[in-house]
């Protein structure tokens, strides 16, 4: 899988929590985030919802078949 570089401006207390974790884990800030970020997607999207990336939307996977 590619990966994309994405510059996000945070609260400073939130990046030094996201560092203190990133430690513990033994993983990196990117790591991390990429984490996270992948599990709460995966709460919000159902599994049965594809990402259409030119349009931005999930649409389900039955749409698309």
């Amino acid at each position: 899988m590619s990966a994309s570089n994405v510059t996000l401006s945070l609260p400073e207390n939130l990046v030094q929590r996201a560092q203190v974790l990133a430690a513990r884990r033994g993983v990196s800030m990117p790591a991390l985030v990429a984490e996270l970020l992948g599990a709460r997607l995966d709460e919000l999207i159902p599994d049965d919802d594809v990402w259409t990336a030119d349009e931005g939307t999930a649409t389900s996977a039955e749409e698309t078949s």
